[in-house]
């Protein structure tokens, strides 16, 4: 198989599975990430701002839920 039909292929398969390699991507990440940070000593200050998104997606989740649960 040529060079250029093997990347087009591999270029149709990210665009068409995007969605899915980013999530597969992300989760690789948030693990190695947190594996790393475990072993460090961190300030409560450093914990804080790991721990600020995270907050913020779940206050994001509730708000989106709340609506949905209420209106059954």
């Amino acid at each position: 198989m040529p060079l250029g039909a093997t990347w087009s292929r591999v270029k149709n398969v990210c665009q068409q599975n995007g969605l899915l390699i980013l999530s597969v991507l992300a989760v690789v990440v948030g693990c190695l990430l947190g594996f790393f940070l475990r072993s460090k000593h961190l300030s409560e200050q450093e914990v804080k701002y790991f721990q600020f998104p995270g907050e913020l997606l779940m206050r994001m989740l509730k708000m989106l839920i709340l609506p949905l649960v209420v209106s059954r």
